[in-house]
């Protein structure tokens, strides 16, 4: 008899209670801010007016052939490599692709800065 009455307490007080409060958190988050600036935008600003690393050729360079590997990767293995970082620290061996993150575009897609794009020497390195 007492299992009872906690229950009638329980779906007739504390429940609508908790329902209400639920409905009051959901309600939060419709009106949670915009996410901020993403941390390559927060890079690329920190570093705008740095000269590349690698310089560009005045003319492009021959790009080297493919070399067959021993192994065949199972994963896509990305190196991201801005054109503020140094090379020195690159470990090819470990790496599939080498996503090059520097060039600007404007709104109608339009190239504005290469930051010394295409960079022949890193790409004949990998």
């Amino acid at each position: 008899m007492m299992y009872s009455k906690v229950v009638r307490l329980i779906i007739r007080r504390i429940l609508p209670v908790v329902f209400v409060f639920m409905l009051l958190q959901i309600g939060d988050f419709a009106h949670a801010q915009e996410p901020g600036p993403l941390i390559h935008k927060l890079e690329l600003a920190s570093h705008e007016g740095e000269p590349p690393t690698y310089r560009a050729l005045k003319k492009p360079a021959v790009i080297l052939p493919l070399l067959q590997r021993a192994w065949s990767p199972v994963k896509q293995i990305y190196g991201y490599f801005p054109y503020w970082s140094s090379a020195a620290y690159l470990n090819y061996n470990l790496l599939t692709t080498i996503a090059y993150f520097g060039a600007e575009f404007d709104g109608s897609g339009n190239v504005v800065n290469r930051h010394g794009w295409p960079v022949w020497s890193l790409i004949n390195t990998a």
